[in-house]
């Protein structure tokens, strides 16, 4: 299927007068780490319909489940 360059162009003429740079450098960084944009609300109302998490997750490593040994390290500092 082959583009319209016109309409291509047009359109692209059109987003950036009406969205400002702040806003298309989110919506580029949401595309390339393959997140949701828009609202808390929309992001939950999608998240539960999918029945996952559609935003981004925790960074780092998950903690460890405490255990009572080390429940009773932390008890004694």
């Amino acid at each position: 299927m082959r583009r319209n360059a016109f309409g291509y162009c047009a359109l692209r003429g059109l987003v950036r007068e009406s969205v400002d740079a702040a806003e298309t450098d989110a919506i580029r960084l949401h595309v390339q780490r393959q997140h949701l944009y828009g609202p808390d609300r929309f992001r939950t109302a999608i998240e539960a319909q999918l029945g996952r998490a559609v935003g981004p997750g925790k960074t780092g490593r998950p903690r460890k489940a405490s255990s009572p040994l080390s429940e009773a390290w932390e008890s004694r500092t």
